[in-house]
């Protein structure tokens, strides 16, 4: 779907923090926020707000990402 209807997207995190180096999970509002996710940690933001996740420099960091859509803002 286009990205005007995503309301809420959700990241989950299925590697334990020991096994990757890197990887960071990054939100971009007024500042930079920045977290090191381990199995089972959850991040929801609203769609609109730019997000990246740092390389990976060593090991392997698997993610699951969701997005739940809605109608468009008005």
């Amino acid at each position: 779907p286009p990205p005007s209807t995503r309301k809420i997207s959700v990241m989950i995190c299925l590697t334990e923090a020991s096994m990757y180096e890197g990887g960071e999970f990054e939100l971009i509002t007024s500042e930079l926020k920045q977290l090191k996710l381990s199995i089972g940690d959850v991040v929801l933001w609203p769609s609109f707000l730019a997000r990246r996740i740092k390389p990976v420099t060593k090991g392997k960091l698997v993610m699951l990402q969701i997005f739940n859509n809605g109608e468009y803002f008005k």
